[in-house]
């Protein structure tokens, strides 16, 4: 069973790890603030967003292939000898999976740098709140009188 004291040493764990939390959010935000004022940044997000497109149409390409794809690759020969590989419908699904795992990986780093700065306006919201807290919780457990017995 725990004690008022441990709840309370409990309680200002939690705090102050939410407190931690909040400033590194912040720190973070704060390079991402300065970068996005950045040219270089703003093209290298640019780029990403090319390749993301890339993907797109990758995917794209590979679902229209789908429909006709056998259920088992092979190999066929053309009119002038050259053998290639016609690719089955698990190859074209690993291949779809593939590209569209690529995708999703480039638009979280898109992404990353807005979500870090929401987080770190509501983290500036709640820092104080905590901060309040932790002092006033710091002053009822600190002990009264002036410690003589």
């Amino acid at each position: 069973m725990l004690t008022q004291q441990d709840k309370e040493k409990l309680t200002r764990n939690q705090i102050e790890s939410s407190i931690r939390i909040f400033e590194d959010a912040i720190a973070k935000a704060e390079k991402y603030e300065r970068l996005k004022e950045n040219k270089d940044w703003q093209g290298y997000l640019k780029d990403l967003q090319v390749v993301v497109d890339i993907h797109a149409k990758e995917i794209s390409q590979a679902e229209g292939y789908l429909p006709d794809a056998p259920a088992t690759g092979y190999v066929k020969t053309d009119e002038f000898g050259k053998q290639q590989y016609v690719s089955s419908r698990s190859d074209w699904m690993d291949f779809i999976v593939r590209h569209y795992i690529q995708k999703k990986q480039l638009m979280n780093w898109i992404e990353e740098p807005e979500r870090i700065l929401k987080m770190a306006a509501l983290s500036r919201e709640r820092l104080s709140v905590l901060k309040a807290k932790l002092e006033d919780l710091s002053h009822a457990t600190e002990p009264s009188g002036n410690g003589k017995p």
